[in-house]
């Protein structure tokens, strides 16, 4: 499904007083396809004029739109966003066409009815820490990752997000814990890397793959 698509035209408009209901899916690709769920849309004339776009956009795209949630059915998790206070949406993933539900940086990983999920869970956790180090972090991953220090409690705390591509400095301490994860301080981003200072990291680079 291409939702950037949809949301890149949709007028901004004002928010009503109400809430509506609508998805829309690729009929082509039979039952288990992605499936957009937009909740929480205005009603009243605006209401209709934003449902009325979405119809229109759904439909440039080659997908059909329809009222309601979508099928339940099969659905195995999804992401959701917010777009411009203007609705919630919620891209539904059916059984035939699971893999790693990878959700974009600004979303919530949900189960298959819609309740947020949380990541996978790290295996590193800091203990009480040694001498200070200073490490560089290199992110080789291709997407942004959030590097979050674990501390002994098994918390995550979100620090630095890096780029795909780049490098920043962090302090740490002997036998603290770090794990990065996909996206903008998401904390069910998908987990990528964990990693335990050592005296031998200090002034070194670290590669984040």
């Amino acid at each position: 499904m291409r939702r950037a698509l949809c949301f890149l035209f949709l007028l901004p408009l004002v928010a009503g007083c109400a809430s509506d209901v609508m998805h829309c899916s690729d009929a082509a690709a039979g039952a288990d396809a992605p499936c957009i769920q937009f909740d929480d849309m205005t009603t009243g004339l605006l209401g209709a004029g934003l449902r009325a776009s979405m119809v229109t956009l759904c439909q440039a795209v080659g997908a059909e739109p329809k009222p309601g949630a979508c099928p339940s059915e099969g659905r195995v998790g999804g992401c959701r966003g917010t777009e411009q206070d203007l609705y919630t949406y919620t891209e539904y993933v059916y059984e035939a066409g699971v893999g790693d539900i990878v959700c974009a940086s600004d979303e919530e990983l949900v189960d298959g009815e819609g309740a947020p999920l949380e990541g996978e869970e790290a295996s590193v956790c800091s203990e009480v820490g040694g001498a200070a180090i200073t490490a560089t972090f290199t992110n080789a991953t291709g997407v942004t990752v959030t590097m979050y220090w674990v501390d002994t409690d098994c918390n995550e705390v979100a620090y630095q997000a890096i780029d795909a591509g780049g490098s920043v400095s962090q302090q740490t301490f002997v036998d603290h814990a770090w794990v990065g994860r996909v996206g903008s301080g998401n904390p069910t981003g998908q987990l990528v890397w964990e990693w335990v200072a050592t005296a031998a990291d200090d002034g070194t680079t670290v590669t984040i793959d």
